[in-house]
């Protein structure tokens, strides 16, 4: 739970790690935490306007006993916004080129495509065992090492160094960007990204906070001009800093560059290489790559594509979930305890592939039924990964309003279409039919057609369902009574 605190008297006591200000009132706290004591303080900083946790260890990192050894599987399924992470590296348009290193890489999907893309050699550092698992299964050059340990790139100068969501896990920002800007070329350009202060609001996205604050995980949110002023207090000269609302992107060098564009967004070179990726034989890795190619496909309107992607997508959720899309069974997600303890069986990108998978089912076969369990399970995916796995469920979080929507557009569209054909059958065009059996035929459609969408939607829906068919069957029987006393 997340608590936002009035108005509190500045306290002294603590040190801001972003700009040693010691100037700080608290902001808002977070419980239940995994970290000691369960519990945690947020603060604002008075001097730059950052945030940070309060406590002599806020953090536990992802390294701790019971978290990593799954924690892979989430980010090759879902957690990786690989279209988000190489998004400023594209910004930069002909200077978006050359050698690589990528400073916290993850599992290795940034040096990946940018090899995969041919844009240069890359390397990746990943202190995280699920760096290990890339280097093994992507085939990539990383080290499990951190920069200033690493003896097999000392000395070597990259013309990008990149850091994404990396900077708010260490303790000290500007020692940081020290320690890794002795790896960039005299002319190259640093890429760091990092939640941004500004989403932390009472009226924020829920989801979208929770991810930004990432209690247990991180040391502290940026504000914009404090980043600005970290980067040029390392020696930088010429920073550009762009705050979407939840994250900070800045690109940094030691010479003047050209402004980033962040709408020079290559979407083929990207889905071409998710195309690539999808080819891995591992199932967690071509899953996650499906589930992206499919997603990304359907929303930039590449409808060809994302067919291919789906019927792809389809074939190994029942080959290596046993789950059949168009007829979900989830009990034995509903039954897990947590996210990242279901992931062999169920993977994270179910609730996701089940609502834009009934979007494309609804639209390219009109089955609304179909359509409407697959998106009612993603529902009860989401409510349930959100309930249990608050840490871990940002894009269920985002998607679950959506969803919702969804649903009640295709229940709309549901009751439309068969209530047109039920009476269709009862009155052809141009032909009359007995008041009683008409009335008689319509009750009988309207009712199998509620009966069947009551059993498949949240019960809290099924109750309105009925009531809005109600209204709409006493409605029609008036009509079908005033036409047929006429004829």
């Amino acid at each position: 739970m997340i608590k936002f605190d009035g108005p509190t008297v500045p306290r002294s006591d603590l040190t801001c790690p972003v700009c040693g200000s010691q100037r700080a009132s608290l902001t808002l706290t977070v419980e239940p935490t995994p970290t000691e004591g369960g519990k945690l303080a947020l603060f604002a900083c008075l001097g730059c306007g950052s945030y940070f946790y309060g406590g002599s260890e806020p953090v536990i990192g992802y390294d701790h006993v019971g978290f990593e050894p799954k924690y892979w599987l989430h980010y090759a399924q879902v957690g990786a916004g690989i279209s988000t992470m190489v998004a400023p590296l594209m910004a930069l348009g002909p200077r978006g080129n050359g050698s690589l290193l990528d400073v916290g890489c993850g599992f290795g999907f940034v040096p990946h495509f940018w090899e995969k893309s041919g844009r240069g050699p890359a390397v990746g550092l990943e202190s995280a065992v699920y760096g290990k698992l890339g280097k093994e299964l992507l085939g990539v050059e990383i080290h499990h090492e951190y920069y200033n340990q690493c003896h097999a790139i000392a000395g070597r100068k990259f013309d990008i160094v990149y850091a994404s969501e990396v900077i708010e896990h260490v303790r000290d920002p500007k020692a940081f960007l020290l320690e890794i800007s002795q790896g960039l070329a005299d002319t190259g350009i640093m890429i760091i990204t990092t939640p941004s202060a500004t989403v932390v609001a009472p009226e924020a996205d829920l989801s979208t906070l929770r991810a930004a604050l990432s209690p247990g995980f991180h040391y502290f949110l940026f504000s914009r001009a404090a980043l600005k002023a970290t980067f040029v207090a390392a020696g930088f000269s010429h920073v550009v800093v762009r705050d979407n609302g939840h994250q900070l992107v800045a690109w940094a060098s030691r010479h003047r560059f050209d402004e980033p564009d962040r709408a020079d967004f290559d979407w083929d070179k990207y889905l071409n290489y998710l195309e690539r990726l999808s080819q891995h034989a591992d199932p967690s890795v071509k899953g996650g790559a499906l589930y992206r190619l499919f997603k990304d496909s359907l929303n930039t309107g590449r409808s060809e594509q994302a067919r291919a992607a789906f019927d792809n997508l389809s074939a190994l959720a029942l080959a290596n979930y046993a789950i059949d899309f168009t007829n979900p069974d989830m009990g034995l997600v509903l039954k897990s305890s947590s996210l990242i303890s279901r992931l062999e069986q169920s993977p994270a990108w179910l609730g996701g592939a089940l609502l834009f998978g009934g979007i494309h089912i609804g639209h390219t076969t009109g089955d609304q039924r179909a359509k409407l369990r697959m998106i009612d399970a993603a529902i009860r995916i989401f409510k349930h990964d959100i309930a249990t796995s608050p840490q871990f469920t940002h894009e269920p979080g985002h998607l679950l309003p959506f969803a919702e929507q969804q649903y009640r557009i295709g229940l709309s569209e549901a009751l439309t279409m068969e209530l047109h054909a039920g009476l269709g059958r009862h009155v052809p065009p141009g032909a009359t039919a007995p008041k009683a059996s008409l009335v008689d035929g319509f009750v009988q459609t309207l009712t199998s057609l509620t009966n069947a969408i009551a059993a498949s939607i949240p019960a809290i829906l099924a109750k309105k369902s009925r009531r809005t068919v109600a209204r709409w069957e006493r409605s029609i029987r008036k009509r079908i009574n005033r036409w047929s006393s006429k004829t």
